[in-house]
């Protein structure tokens, strides 16, 4: 879509103010209806949103009136509409107990999960679902416990680096450029009640477990490393580069699959994204070694919007 806007240079609003646009190098114009016009008699100026554009084109505009026409034809360009790979979950490969969220041998691989870490002592969390679907395949992600701590099943888009202490060293983020409104998808719920915390947690305990499924874009120059043993996350009120973010919680046990849409809310709508992050968990404290066990979360089938 597009946000256009016009002056008006006479006394009173003049009649019919809209404005005509087609793709560049077409013949016919399309007049924008007065319903989608919103006039500010203060400033002389009116707006509007124009819906339904191609990606990655160009287009052509004027102003115009009932009576006549602007004879200046401005032009504007739309971005890319990009997604991101394996957004259907159906690409897997297991090398040894660990289950990888990608084909072997993908380039960019885009999504990992904590399955290096848990594998050797739990299995991995994560795994790929073939009967619990909405099409395909599904990811499937299980909070689990061992004599060593607390896991939450979980799946992100960036790259897991090594086990840190008693966490994980890791990396958020992929290289991305456009600009969503929105990311849907459909998930698949089962809480339990929270049974494992670390020491600041405690009051947790008996509470249910939540989901959480959240999307955001940033400026950043590279992908943000955590650490879950030090304490190092994303500050997500206070990171100046966080450009739009959206998420959801819940703590509902759902009776099969169920369609979402996160509408992304932009900090600023003039800088350009350069990583986004998609995360899903099964348990919303995981990071903090904290939830139930055997909370189960699926998801399957995202898709970022657009219009």
């Amino acid at each position: 879509f597009a946000v256009v806007k016009a002056k008006w240079y006479t006394q009173e609003v003049p009649d019919g103010i809209s404005f005509c646009y087609r793709l560049a190098g077409t013949s016919e114009w399309t007049k924008l209806a007065a319903t989608a016009i919103e006039p500010d008699a203060e400033t002389k100026t009116y707006s509007a949103v124009i819906p339904g554009l191609q990606p990655s084109s160009s287009y052509e505009i004027k102003a115009v009136t009932s009576s006549q026409d602007d004879t200046r034809i401005f032009t504007f360009a739309t971005e890319a509409a990009p997604s991101l790979y394996n957004l259907s979950f159906d690409d897997w490969y297991k090398d040894g107990q660990v289950w990888y969220p990608y084909l072997q041998g993908s380039n960019p691989t885009v999504w990992d999960s904590a399955n290096k870490a848990t594998a050797s002592f739990i299995g991995s969390s994560t795994t790929p679902e073939e009967t619990v679907v909405v099409s395909g395949k599904a990811a499937r992600m299980e909070s689990k416990y061992a004599m060593i701590a607390f896991a939450a099943g979980n799946l992100y888009v960036g790259k897991f680096n090594k086990i840190a202490g008693m966490g994980a060293d890791l990396d958020w983020g992929t290289p991305f450029s456009g600009r969503p409104v929105a990311l849907k998808g459909h998930y698949n719920y089962k809480s339990m009640p929270i049974d494992r915390t670390d020491n600041a947690h405690k009051h947790l305990v008996g509470t249910m477990d939540k989901c959480q499924i959240q999307v955001f874009l940033t400026d950043w120059d590279e992908p943000f490393h955590i650490n879950t043993s030090k304490g190092i996350f994303v500050d997500f009120e206070n990171d100046k580069h966080i450009i739009a973010h959206a998420m959801m919680e819940s703590d509902k046990t759902t009776d099969g699959f169920e369609p979402f849409e996160l509408k992304l809310q932009y900090r600023d709508v003039n800088r350009k994204p350069r990583y986004c992050v998609i995360s899903c968990a099964a348990s919303y404290m995981g990071d903090y070694f904290s939830g139930g066990v055997g909370s189960l979360l699926y998801v399957d089938e995202f898709e970022f919007v657009y219009e």
